[in-house]
């Protein structure tokens, strides 16, 4: 299945540029785009997702268990290294350190030996009718769709993290997106929520406060927040 094979193809692709630079660190690493390849590529095909389980024994994998790992654990192992990811999103360590230990490079190989005409397609695809990425659009998902775009416009380049108010976040997690939709916007940006803040993309020591100049700036780019989560028009 294609898209199997765009995740091995990423995956073999991180391996290299992690290759071509041995010297990266966490900071360094989260700009790569063949990092965020990998990221969309294993949702695309798979292989993490809102609802699957953890892998409970994830810190102890070596590279000899992933070489030989079925493809439900190897699932929950891709699964619990991103989410790992995520959750260290000041730090993110996780896939840096899977390269360095060789289970990156176990997994490639796993991957490269998945035969896309056995059970592991029917596995991969069992849920082919997946929900809405969003459940209403409008209202404060379009803000935040536009606040990316304002930081866009303003810096030349995607944020990393956004932060709201408490309230407006649960508003656009129950409300706005479903739980596959909020994973996506998870899979690009770190969400956090204060009682008493404004709308703020994030990245570094840049900020786009959307109160502020939400309507100062204009993403004519060639692509918009929109198209760069995957969010569908609605």
């Amino acid at each position: 299945m294609r898209d199997q094979q765009n995740f091995s193809e990423a995956t073999e692709a991180l391996i290299s540029a992690f290759e071509r630079q041995p010297h990266l660190k966490p900071k360094t690493i989260s700009t790569l785009p063949e990092r965020q390849a990998f990221i969309d590529a294993a949702e695309l095909s798979g292989f993490t997702g809102a609802n699957m389980e953890l892998d409970t024994r994830f810190s102890e994998r070596k590279p000899k268990w992933i070489a030989k790992a079925s493809t439900e654990s190897l699932k929950r192992w891709v699964h619990t290294l991103l989410r790992s990811e995520r959750w260290n999103s000041e730090c993110p360590n996780e896939i840096l350190e899977a390269l360095r230990g060789g289970q990156m490079q176990a997994l490639a190989v796993r991957l490269s030996e998945l035969d896309p005409e056995n059970e592991i397609d029917e596995w991969l695809c069992q849920e082919k009718d997946q929900p809405s990425l969003i459940q209403s659009g409008g209202g404060y998902l379009v803000r935040v769709l536009q606040a990316i775009d304002g930081f866009y416009a303003t810096y030349g380049e995607w944020p990393t993290s956004l932060r709201m108010p408490e309230d407006a976040l649960a508003v656009l997690v129950t409300y706005h997106l479903s739980p596959q939709g909020f994973f996506r916007l998870q899979s690009r940006l770190s969400i956090g929520s204060e009682r008493d803040t404004d709308l703020i993309a994030i990245s570094g020591k840049w900020e786009f406060n959307y109160s502020q100049q939400g309507w100062n700036a204009t993403n004519d780019g060639p692509v918009t927040a929109r198209e760069w989560l995957g969010f569908p028009e609605c």
